[in-house]
């Protein structure tokens, strides 16, 4: 047609690289952190940014759909961990059940990118399984990120050795997770407190929560030993008898290795790296512990479930 002129139009997912790329979008975030307010105007931007917050992460997620540049540059720019760091920011408040929808929804995208490979791995170490961000929202919400991780787990387990080892797992249930504060290492020891307020805004869940969600990343690491168990497997499960003092921690932990020793597979290599390291003699200390007063009892079923590793 006369007059006419051909023209070229783009998605917006398309041309975001000639204004930064997918880093433009993670300055919006810090506005939704924003302390410097009363109580009444905190409670109320809460409830208002949870839904902004989840808004901006499925915008980055649109972003990646699809298109190959983006998802370069996002593991390039090592996004997913900047954006993990900006969620360590964010109050409790703010890590709702629509933040973590948002989040299974850039999960899903980064699960069936071309690039998920290299994207997935740094998402779920740097944002999913990350429990600095986490530790101080809702039981219900920590649940139900947990139940998610592991449901992905159990269709797909390459990943889990790498980031779900029995070291790691360890690690994470004695800061995070712990029913006794033995150590000057824990995490969320005392409330959060709000920084102009003084007013708490987070807090852990109760103590019978917080072991179901111990037990919960427990499962992730009877997955991982069901795969492939390793020396530092047992290492890391040595020392961490002979030194914690964490009782229920400790019972839990002898709960799900026995667990996993039921498969034939998993006792023969954890047979194999425990001879590898010495033979059954290195957990021979956790029978020479005593726990005094009230804790006794408690002491007495360890050791009797360590006495069955003692005994495989």
């Amino acid at each position: 047609m006369g007059g006419t002129k051909l023209c070229s139009r783009h998605l917006p997912q398309d041309i975001i690289y000639c204004v930064g790329g997918v880093s433009v979008f993670f300055p919006l975030f810090t506005q939704f952190f924003d302390a410097a307010s009363d109580i009444e105007k905190c409670c109320h931007t809460s409830v208002v940014n949870d839904k902004l917050v989840a808004e901006v992460i499925e915008l980055v997620a649109t972003v990646l759909d699809g298109n190959v540049s983006n998802q370069q540059q996002m593991y390039l720019l090592s996004g997913l961990s900047i954006l993990g760091f900006l969620l360590q920011s964010a109050t409790p408040q703010l890590l709702t059940t629509k933040t973590l929808s948002a989040l299974k929804y850039m999960f899903d995208i980064l699960r069936n990118c071309s690039m998920s490979k290299v994207l997935l791995k740094d998402a779920i170490s740097q944002i999913y399984l990350n429990p600095q961000i986490w530790v101080y929202a809702s039981y219900e919400v920590q649940r139900d990120l947990y139940m998610f991780v592991i449901n992905y787990f159990e269709t797909d387990g390459r990943l889990l050795p790498l980031l779900c080892g029995l070291p790691w797992v360890i690690d994470i249930v004695c800061r995070y997770y712990w029913e006794k504060a033995d150590s000057r290492h824990v995490v969320a020891s005392k409330p959060l407190f709000h920084s102009v307020t003084k007013q708490v805004i987070g807090e852990r869940p109760e103590v019978v929560e917080i072991r179901k969600l111990r037990l919960l990343l427990l499962s992730l690491a009877e997955m991982s030993l069901k795969i492939k168990v390793s020396p530092d497997d047992i290492r890391a499960l040595v020392a961490f008898i002979e030194r914690s003092q964490d009782i229920a921690c400790i019972s839990d932990v002898l709960d799900m290795i026995i667990r996993a020793l039921s498969q034939g597979e998993v006792f023969s290599s954890f047979v194999g790296n425990v001879n590898y390291l010495g033979g059954c003699c290195i957990f021979i200390n956790l029978l020479k512990r005593t726990g005094g007063g009230m804790q006794s009892s408690r002491w007495i079923k360890v050791s009797a479930k360590a006495s069955i590793l003692l005994s495989s």
